[in-house]
């Protein structure tokens, strides 16, 4: 039996998530997209069974009160919208916080967003208490379970560290962590997620 997404459009969606939203957790944002496509009235596709959902799914979870540059979502259409208009129609949707920065569209076949990301970059903005960065450089990179999972670190300007990390479902390093082993202390430290990589 032939996959029904095979005839569907699949659309994969940059958006900025900053300000207050960023207090929006996981599943209440999948929610608001969900409903903002219907609104939207884009022909969303739904699943079979019992009880069918949106063909919607958010590459990977942000955690609460933490902003995000360029995350990404994908969901299926059942008939072909130009890329732009996708884009306009859900912007129009959009409150204060969430903005569609780009909409590609993309094989129904293949992996899903989810399943492609394999790192992510991270701003951190730290208070110099006297901290040698070099050092802490140094000594995160000896860890080896540390280092596997970081693929660039370095100062982007003073007091601002850029890191990429490893993010999904492969292999994982939580931000708080690398922060804690570079010596900073969790509490005077404010970070964002400036993109995804797929």
């Amino acid at each position: 039996m032939q996959d029904p997404k095979t005839t569907y459009s699949r659309y994969r969606v940059w958006f900025k998530k900053y300000a207050m939203a960023r207090f929006i957790g996981h599943l209440d944002l999948q929610s608001f997209f969900a409903k903002a496509i219907k609104r939207a009235k884009l022909p969303v596709a739904y699943s079979g069974g019992f009880n069918p959902h949106q063909l919607l799914s958010i590459a990977v979870p942000l955690s609460l009160g933490i902003p995000g540059s360029r995350e990404a979502l994908e969901f299926y259409l059942v008939e072909h919208l130009g890329a732009s208009d996708v884009k306009d129609r859900l912007n129009q949707q959009m409150p204060d916080g969430i903005e569609i920065l780009e909409v590609e569209i993309v094989p129904s076949i293949g992996k899903a967003a989810a399943a492609l990301v394999h790192s992510a970059r991270y701003l951190i903005y730290f208070e110099n208490d006297g901290l040698d960065m070099e050092e802490a450089f140094n000594q995160v990179m000896k860890n080896e379970d540390i280092s596997s999972r970081v693929f660039e670190l370095k100062m982007a300007k003073e007091n601002v560290i850029e890191a990429t990390i490893a993010t999904g479902s492969a292999k994982n390093l939580k931000p708080q962590l690398l922060i804690e082993h570079l010596g900073l202390d969790l509490k005077k430290v404010r970070y964002e997620r400036a993109e995804i990589i797929l």
